[in-house]
């Protein structure tokens, strides 16, 4: 692997080195693809990344059971993915530790009824059963037979019995847990997997990784069928212009952007969602909490990291705003100039108000959580795929930010696409796509290369 770009034209530039970004350049790389990786931070999956700042879950669909599509997309490309990297889930070596069995809560209010759950559970785990029957390497999350439990009201004392809902539409209404799920859902060990792609990578020989390159504009190459990249070198303070023949685009919140330079169709209603979320350290009481999210709709949820520490989420309060894909935040949403590209800090300012608000909310489901420490104040993305004729809100159960069935890999142009993981699992199959995407392009691509010679002999 080479970390500093040439003047060469490359096969094919990959922009942002999250997890779509990172099994992308690995899989082009090992078809022997001239390939730059060119990230805006110091390194893979890193801080500045959404893959960083999300929660990194292996989802077994309950998350999105009321959108029986998602929920059976999200279970299948986890089982694939711990079938392929089984040591880089969380607390593999034990699975029984709390984190190895991620709950769901369905709230009296939830915007899907029981019988809906408990359908699209039943829906799961003849699914997971049909994959163990297929391939017997497929038993990633144990039997199937003890895939979906149900929980009694006293395996979760730590749940408040009566939870208040002032940020929800119908305020005046408390709300309380109706039904406790339990699955083998775990999540990946991010620090684990970042070592295993920092070594991956560096095998390559045709690799070069750029940290530290803020893509800002991309340019068709003139006379040619090449695409000019121009990327500014934060350590160096110039800018590069990198010329090469293909492009995949996963800059994920910035990919719209990009296209849209270059003239590409960016759909309407497309959104971009700023999800904030806080790092704790957890009271003693709390150390063994499973990993948990309260649903349907917005709620509360914990994810344990086994080390102490959780990821905090809640929603009326994590989710901060949205806009256009494609469009300058700042300009879509004012408010939004004070999150983005700012350092929220947990003990002041704008990230002080955040954290308190979120803290606030979520010890209303878990009151134990008024114990914990705020160690940082975390800033994400979600992208939604919708049209403009949907509504967008968090309170309604048709609004597509309760499912997620596209891949998000989209052919803009010749060897040019723009690949948002729109689940850190779909990434994985989603390089194997892009690849072989790539692979019938340049064949186009040689054959309309060689065009005018055939065209300039014949007119001889």
């Amino acid at each position: 692997m080479k970390t500093q770009l040439s003047a060469d034209t490359y096969d094919i530039v990959v922009i942002g080195a999250g997890f779509a970004g990172f099994y992308t350049a690995q899989e082009l790389s090992r078809a022997r693809y001239k390939v730059a990786l060119l990230e805006i931070g110091d390194g893979l999956l890193g801080k500045t990344s959404s893959s960083y700042n999300e929660c990194y879950k292996l989802h077994t669909g309950v998350h999105y059971a009321g959108h029986p599509q998602t929920a059976i997309q999200c279970l299948k490309d986890s089982v694939k993915f711990a079938r392929e990297f089984p040591e880089y889930i969380l607390g593999y070596e034990d699975d029984t530790l709390p984190w190895r069995h991620g709950r769901h809560y369905l709230m009296s209010n939830s915007l899907f009824d029981e019988e809906t759950i408990k359908k699209t559970c039943s829906l799961l785990q003849k699914t997971y059963a049909e994959l163990v029957q297929q391939d017997p390497a497929n038993k990633v999350f144990g039997e199937p037979a003890h895939f979906i439990r149900y929980l009694k009201a006293s395996e979760y004392p730590y749940v408040a019995k009566t939870i208040a809902q002032p940020d929800m539409p119908n305020e005046n209404a408390d709300a309380h847990v109706i039904l406790g799920i339990e699955t083998p859902e775990s999540q990946i060990n991010i620090v684990k997997l970042r070592r295993y792609a920092e070594r991956e990578i560096s095998h390559f020989d045709q690799l070069t990784f750029a940290t530290q390159h803020e893509v800002k504009n991309i340019q068709f190459a003139p006379d040619s069928l090449d695409y000019q990249v121009e990327a500014y070198d934060w350590l160096e303070g110039k800018t590069n212009i990198i010329r090469t023949k293909g492009v995949v685009n996963c800059a994920w919140q910035n990919i719209e952007t990009l296209d849209r330079g270059l003239g590409y169709y960016v759909p309407d209603g497309r959104l971009v969602r700023l999800k904030v979320s806080l790092l704790v350290c957890l009271p003693e009481i709390l150390r063994l909490i499973n990993t948990c999210i309260f649903f349907a709709g917005p709620h509360c949820s914990v994810t344990n990291l086994g080390d102490g520490t959780a990821v905090i989420t809640y929603e009326p309060a994590t989710n901060v705003g949205h806009y256009m894909a494609g469009e300058i935040p700042s300009q879509a949403d004012a408010r939004l100039a004070d999150i983005i590209g700012q350092e929220l800090r947990p003990h002041e300012g704008k990230g002080k108000a955040l954290a308190d608000a979120i803290m606030e909310g979520a010890a209303r489901y878990i009151p134990a959580l008024k114990g914990a420490t705020v160690k940082e104040v975390r800033l994400g993305y979600v992208k939604i795929f919708t049209s403009s004729k949907e509504t967008y809100t968090i309170f309604d159960k048709a609004s597509p930010i309760h499912r997620r069935p596209e891949d998000g890999v989209e052919q803009k142009g010749l060897c040019y696409i723009s690949h948002s993981g729109m689940k850190m699992t779909y990434t994985r199959n989603n390089a194997i796509k892009v690849r072989e995407i790539m692979d019938r392009h340049f064949i186009l691509r040689r054959s309309l290369e060689h065009l005018p010679r055939v065209v300039k002999r014949g007119c001889a």
